[in-house]
């Protein structure tokens, strides 16, 4: 029961977590793990552990990767102008500030036909922070996310490539 006067957090994680894969090429995926709806008050914030995995679907063991990860704010469906919350990266200390953009590297390498975790190079930036603004508004519209910098190297030993002759 409530004292008078407390507020009471109004979040509500709509639906079961959901993989979104946000990178896919040549059996190289990324995907980041995260709520699928979000329902919650204006001017409240919902932190949440993200996360995000690198499947290899290749003949090859990746034994490095990184990766940017920008999270972009959410708007309304309608306007398309009107922000509802701004979205960002979240680091463990009630201090740190949500950083929109994070590197991310593998743990460890992973083999042929395997998937393997990632962790962000800012140590403890791994939670995904959502905060609402004081605008009214029933968007549903999903934010956005982009790579760049993706490094993928993959172990020599593993297979032989082609003959390149050079004239």
């Amino acid at each position: 029961m409530t004292k008078l006067g407390e507020k009471i957090s109004h979040l509500v994680q709509v639906d079961p977590d959901k993989v979104f894969t946000i990178f896919e090429q040549n059996g190289i995926s990324i995907e980041l793990t995260l709520p699928s709806a979000l329902s919650f008050g204006k001017g409240e914030s919902f932190p949440y552990a993200a996360k995000l995995a690198l499947k290899n679907a290749t003949q090859f063991t990746v034994t490095s990767a990184e990766f940017k990860v920008t999270l972009n704010s959410v708007y309304d469906k309608d306007s398309k102008t009107l922000l509802l919350a701004n979205v960002g990266w979240k680091g463990p200390g009630a201090l740190d500030q949500a950083q929109q953009e994070m590197s991310f590297t593998i743990d460890a390498a992973v083999l042929a036909n395997t998937s393997g975790p990632c962790s962000p190079k800012t140590p403890g930036f791994s939670n995904v922070q959502w905060i609402a603004t004081m605008n009214n508004g029933t968007g549903t519209e999903n934010f956005t996310t982009s790579l760049t910098s993706v490094q993928l190297t993959s172990d020599s030993e593993t297979k032989t490539g082609p003959i390149v002759a050079v004239n």
